[in-house]
This record gives structure tokens, sequence and C-alpha cells, in this order.
């Protein structure tokens, strides 16, 4: 079994840091700019904004890069001088009008002036207002690029907590939300779930919790977000309720259900063949029973292990999400889709 070390941070600690980062907001021409950071020490790499110089890194390629359509992935496979000429020749040949948000440690973001973002902090609120202030938090990413926040209510509260309380078995119900910040994309929603014995995450995605932003103010955005948010938060409970179900879902042939699970949701031969090996762990005896709710606990394990990235640890927690749905849909007593 994989453990993740137990979160201590709370939704409101990360309000305070972010009230904490001092950041300015300037619109300005994109033919103004220029970044200047080949062969130059680190404290004298700049970018240029007309007589204006700010604290730049190859962050600040990849921000600027980003907003022409340029993957960060590409830039930093360059040498710098070239990454750094491609750059500013875009720059150079542009008349866009701007909006730089900037702090400190230089540029964080850069998109049309025109586009009226949303503040991460803003979203994070909704959390702390839907589930908890005090609620924990799992994942928290506040980049350039994506914000990611995964949070789960402390297993005290009554609301949002389930599981088998005779044993120990306790599952926090919680929220998981993200941005992609680079894109300026639409705020995304999912219900999480987070399993104390285990440190097991899960995600439970819904289609119904999309966010249409066309035409919509940052403050309508926001709105939209809490009202699905606040959906999803109360189903939170039900989906424990459903995940816990599965131990009555008796499984025959264990390893044999983990491979048609893993080749129906196109996961690689490798990660199949590893989900497999787990199987036998779950077996208490031999003879003994092993049940859906095992499968789906060593799926979604699996995430925890060291070196496995957030696109892949993700998949496995949503695999084990619709694990979850798909038992709720289904009728108990003939198992058709109801």
């Amino acid at each position: 079994m994989h453990l993740r070390e137990a979160p201590t941070m709370t939704i409101e600690s990360v309000m305070d840091q972010l009230d904490q980062v001092s950041t300015k907001r300037d619109l300005v021409q994109t033919n103004d700019m220029q970044i200047r950071l080949h062969d130059r020490p680190f404290k004298d790499r700049v970018l240029v904004i007309g007589k204006k110089e700010l604290p730049a890194s190859e962050t600040t390629l990849e921000v600027v890069g980003g907003y022409f359509g340029l993957p960060a992935a590409t830039l930093r496979s360059l040498d710098l001088d070239i990454s750094e000429y491609v750059v500013n020749t875009l720059l150079e040949r542009s008349r866009d009008e701007v909006a730089l948000v900037h702090g400190d440690f230089g540029i964080s973001e850069m998109r049309d002036s025109s586009i009226e973002p949303v503040e991460v902090r803003r979203l994070v609120e909704v959390a702390a207002q839907v589930v908890s202030p005090k609620a924990l938090v799992d994942t928290w990413q506040n980049g350039h690029d994506e914000f990611r926040l995964d949070v789960h209510v402390n297993p005290r509260n009554k609301k949002g907590v389930g599981g088998d309380r005779k044993v120990g078995d306790i599952t926090c119900g919680g929220l998981r939300m993200g941005q992609n910040r680079k894109r300026n994309l639409a705020p995304w929603l999912a219900r999480y779930t987070y399993r104390l014995v285990c440190t097991n995450g899960m995600e439970i995605a819904d289609e119904a919790l999309r966010i249409d932003i066309r035409a919509a103010s940052a403050s309508g955005i926001v709105e939209m977000f809490k009202q699905q948010a606040q959906r999803a938060w109360a189903l939170v409970e039900q989906d424990i309720a459903s995940y816990y179900d599965l131990r009555n879902v008796k499984v025959d042939d264990p390893s044999q259900a983990m491979f048609r699970i893993g080749k129906e949701a196109g996961l690689p031969d490798r990660t199949i063949t590893t989900l497999i090996s787990y199987v036998p762990s779950v077996i208490e005896y031999p003879g003994a029973d092993v049940t859906m709710f095992d499968l789906v606990n060593i799926v979604t394990n699996l995430a925890n292990s060291p070196g496995v990235k957030d696109k892949p640890a993700r998949a496995l927690q949503s695999l084990g999400g619709s694990i979850v749905t798909d038992h709720a849909s289904r009728c108990g007593v003939c198992r058709s889709r109801l």
C-alpha cells in the first residue's frame, strides 16, 4: 500500500498565502516589450517594457510564449538564446494590448486586455464557503499555466463524512477544482473523496457540472462556479455510500476483472500488469471473497505510488470514481442500468 503524507494545510492558510502575494496589473503594448536573459547573470535578467524593467527568468519566456501559443515544453527544449530570440521576435511583430500581472518575481500572467480574468482567490473562497474554511488541502497548485485545488472536510465533521465507523474506516467528501490559466478556460469542478486509512483520493466526474463562460463576466463565472460547487457538495455523501456499497459486489475472478477494468479504461498494459500484481494483497486468506471495493482501492492507491505524475494519477483516481458511479447507476438485483 502506498501512503501519502496526511494533509495539514487548510483552505484558510491557502487564502492567507494568496493575500501575502502582492501583484499589480498593467496594460502594455507587446511591441514595447523585450526579454533579456541570455548571457546575463540571474540578477540582471529583465523584461523591458518601454523604460521600465521587471525581473525575468525562463518562466517569463513560458508566460509570454504561452500568450502566442508556444508550448512551454518546446521553449524548454531550445537553447536559451534561441527561445529568447523567437519570443522577442513575436513581441516585436505584434501590436497587441495585453494585461500583465506581475509581482516581486516578475510576471505571472499575460493575456488579452479585453478579457476579464477570474482571480484564483475567488475560486478558493468558493471552496471555503461551500465545504469549510477549515477543510484540508490535498493538492494545491497555482502557477502561471494552471490552478488546482483538492480539498476534503475534516474527518470530525458531521456533514460530508461516511464509511464504516465501527471499524474506523472513514472517507471524507470534498471538491476537486481547477482552471487552465494559460488559455483562460472555464474553471472546472468534480466531486472528490479521500479515504483516511489508505490516503486514497478519488474523483467523481459529472458532466452536469460544466460551466458555460460565454458572454459571462468574471463575477458571473464565479457565481456559476459557486452554484455548481454547492450542487457537487450536496452529492458527496451519496458518493461515499455508493463507494462502500461496492463491498457487497463480489468478484469471482479478481485478476480477470482488474484486466477488464484496465482495458476498458484504456490504461497502458504496464499499468494493468501492475494493478493485477496487487490483487493478492487484498485476499486475506485462501478462498476469501474479493469485492469491487477492493479493486477500486487498488486502482486509486496506485495513484499514490512514488513517481506517478499528476495526469496518470488523476486518471487512476477518476477510474475509481467511474466504477462507483457505474455501480450506483445499476439495479441492485439484476445489475442492469437504471
